[in-house]
């Protein structure tokens, strides 16, 4: 399993192998913005347990993905993570915006 680095781990927790062609279906299912529902997604190339390209989605005008440098753990001590989740957070649905390029080249 390519997704992540702990599938040895996972496959004995709970006992199930699963096709490449199987898990490709299910990250595939995800891997689409739901119409109409706004969402950020934040992640990190640095991570080392979750491959980072299955943390990327299909942008719309209601999504953005958001790259920041931390690994799996530290994501949630990453200012610029920080930054964008208080940003994001109390933002209605129909208000929903993307982050603008120089507010994040400021917060690198």
């Amino acid at each position: 399993m390519a997704n992540t680095s702990l599938w040895d781990i996972y496959i004995k927790i709970f006992g199930r192998n699963m096709s490449q062609e199987e898990i490709e279906e299910r990250v595939e299912k995800v891997r689409h913005p739901v119409p109409g529902v706004a969402f950020t997604s934040i992640y990190t190339k640095q991570d080392g347990v979750v491959a980072w390209q299955i943390a990327k989605f299909d942008e719309t005008e209601l999504s953005q993905n958001i790259a920041v440098g931390a690994s799996h753990l530290g994501i949630i001590f990453n200012p610029r993570a920080l930054y964008v989740m208080a940003d994001r957070l109390p933002m209605p649905d129909h208000q929903w915006k993307r982050m603008d390029k120089g507010t994040l080249r400021l917060l690198t």
